[in-house]
């Protein structure tokens, strides 16, 4: 599991007209309660990461990570030319949270602003809204589970997840969230969320939310907007 929540991170957005005005490859969510925001439209991809790690960011500067001296992917780093578009794994929740602060966002968090506390409200908590269509659905997508809508493991084994853009640069628009054009909020790979415990530590242990599954899991529950997991700060995974 352990991937990008960045891949939905999140930004204030700033006025205009009294609407919002986003970031490129960012759209509005609007809850019923509680300020619009906006999220990513994918999940961060290798060729983001890696202008991240180039730039040479920190990734101890946050409350928790002051243990992570590097923000290098753990495994198959750097990617391979012909998945610069696939999302990009193996990176622990600092720099995850890291990439977002050095694009201006930060990961999905609770709507009014801060770490998230009620994960399973759709007008307290960024993801959940925008997964959901603002609590009305399960999945990303209206109606029961659809085994063909996005990329996970249920019905047969997927090797890999599936990438931002085809090999034709053609953007991919399978498993579209509960808002228009928010894509692979279920599978793919999970994501990390603004939602840590902390254990009195270094940080490296505390106890961090991921969302949505990933293309390997097997189980429906799974894969579900509600669906989450918790895991070491210090995560890495595929």
């Amino acid at each position: 599991v352990a991937c990008f929540c960045s891949v939905h991170c999140r930004d204030g957005g700033t006025g205009g007209d009294g609407g919002i005005v986003c970031p490129t490859r960012m759209i509005v969510a609007e809850p019923l309660t509680g300020p619009a925001f906006c999220i990513d439209a994918f999940e961060v991809s290798n060729v983001q990461y890696d202008a991240f790690v180039n730039a040479g960011a920190p990734g101890d500067t946050l409350p928790g990570c002051s243990w992570n001296s590097s923000v290098i992917p753990s495994v198959g780093w750097p990617a391979d030319p012909l998945q610069s578009d696939f999302p990009v794994v193996y990176v622990d929740w600092c720099d995850a949270a890291a990439y977002c602060t050095w694009r201006g966002k930060r990961l999905c968090g609770a709507i009014e602003g801060g770490p998230s506390t009620d994960l399973d409200d759709a007008t307290q908590d960024q993801w959940f809204n925008a997964c959901t269509a603002g609590g009305t659905n399960t999945y990303p997508y209206s109606g029961a589970f659809n085994g063909t809508q996005c990329t996970e493991s249920v019905e047969e084994p997927v090797g890999l997840p599936s990438a931002v853009r085809d090999g034709n640069g053609t953007l991919i628009i399978a498993c579209e969230g509960g808002y228009s054009t928010v894509y692979q909020m279920s599978g793919n790979v999970a994501e990390w969320g603004d939602s840590c415990t902390s254990d009195g530590g270094d940080g490296d242990t505390d106890d961090c939310v991921v969302r949505g599954g990933s293309y390997l899991s097997t189980d429906i529950a799974d894969l579900t907007c509600a669906a989450t997991d918790v895991f070491d700060r210090s995560f890495k995974s595929a």
